[in-house]
């Protein structure tokens, strides 16, 4: 039975929502992927560094001491591997497609504005499944999962959390 007072209601719409959003977001939203490859993006390669975290209300394996220790460490995308957090995953699984917010939002709970995102979609990368490296006994690395904002600035998802990263220039 659905509780009465406004704040519990509220907050059972919204999980109600989260609920229908992901088992029916699969057959509402037709899916736009492309194929998978060995190769990613070719605006991705190069040096990156983690520059801030968008704070989101949906953080779930990082605390605020993990997430300071990657602000301002670095990654690098070369054509065979993914490097960050004093680690490396070869690239075996190259996985993109573009995402609306609507789809964004059915797999994170988290809105484009949230994260800074202002374009109707933006295109998601997925290196590996998301399960080849190893950073701090998590099973996964920064940059193995993110989204690509523009040129010289992506967005990576990792333990729940969402990172800005940008672009080392070379001086």
């Amino acid at each position: 039975m659905p509780p009465t007072d406004r704040r519990a209601l509220r907050k059972w719409i919204t999980i109600a929502a989260m609920l229908i959003g992901t088992l029916l977001g699969p057959f509402c939203f037709p899916c736009r992927c492309q194929e998978s490859s060995h190769a990613l993006p070719e605006s991705v390669y190069g040096s990156w560094v983690i520059k801030s975290v968008y704070k989101t209300h949906n953080v779930t394996g990082l605390n605020g001491a993990a997430e300071r220790r990657l602000i301002g460490s670095h990654l690098r995308f070369t054509q065979g591997s993914v490097e960050s957090c004093g680690a490396s995953a070869s690239i075996a699984t190259v996985e993109s497609k573009d995402v609306t917010e609507e789809e964004f939002f059915a797999g994170v709970y988290v809105r484009f504005k949230d994260v800074g995102v202002t374009t109707k979609t933006i295109d998601e990368v997925l290196v590996n499944g998301g399960e080849a490296g190893d950073c701090n006994g998590t099973g996964t690395l920064p940059g193995e999962h993110f989204f690509i904002k523009g040129r010289n600035e992506i967005l990576i998802q990792y333990e729940g959390a969402f990172f800005r990263a940008l672009k080392e220039v070379a001086s």
